[in-house]
């Protein structure tokens, strides 16, 4: 609930991590689907981006978004 209730107030604040989130999510969605996606890994992704980092996230089976110097890059 701890969770809920934090994102919950990110949102409503429009902080810049809820943006990132809402981005890993949308796409997501153009690429696949958010079914099956672990909080975790939309987290993972978001802070990396709000950090200028660079990775690779496996988001789910047969899913995975890369991020170079905290932008989306195509796999």
């Amino acid at each position: 609930m701890a969770r809920a209730a934090e994102l919950v107030a990110s949102e409503r604040a429009g902080t810049g991590r809820a943006a990132l989130r809402r981005r890993v999510r949308e796409l997501l969605r153009e690429e696949a689907s958010l079914r099956d996606v672990d909080f975790a890994h939309v987290e993972a992704a978001a802070r990396t981006m709000e950090l200028g980092g660079s990775g690779r996230f496996h988001m789910k089976k047969g899913v995975t978004l890369r991020i170079d110097a905290g932008r989306r890059n195509e796999p």
